[in-house]
């Protein structure tokens, strides 16, 4: 799971999927995320060689949180590969809720060799 502004590293091969929790946040609002197609977007900076992949499964899902799995979905799910090595990119989540509401969060993802 990223933390927000955390950096996270990967191997330029490795195929690996990366979380952002959103349950504080919707928990505050006292929303819940929309599952409607585009929702969420996923974008990198630069663009180019690391790529957000299609999900296998459900973008948003419930993370177990001190022992609770909640029924309402607390995270957002994406797969990452590629990326230059000795490079570090900006992975951005935008999202929008059941309530209208759009927010984001971003993390930096540091590519190196393993």
């Amino acid at each position: 799971m990223i933390e927000l502004d955390e950096v996270v590293v990967k191997d330029p091969e490795a195929v690996l999927p990366f979380w952002f929790y959103l349950g504080e946040w919707l928990a505050e609002e006292g929303d819940t995320v929309t599952s409607e197609p585009g929702n969420p977007v996923f974008t990198v900076d630069p663009a180019g060689e690391l790529t957000v992949d299609s999900v296998p499964g459900p973008t948003f899902v419930s993370i177990e949180v001190n022992g609770v799995t909640p029924v309402a979905p607390n995270a957002a799910k994406c797969w990452l590969s590629g990326g230059t090595a000795s490079t570090t990119y900006r992975l951005t989540c935008q999202w929008t809720t059941t309530g209208g509401r759009t927010d984001q969060r971003s993390a930096r993802v540091a590519v190196r060799e393993r």
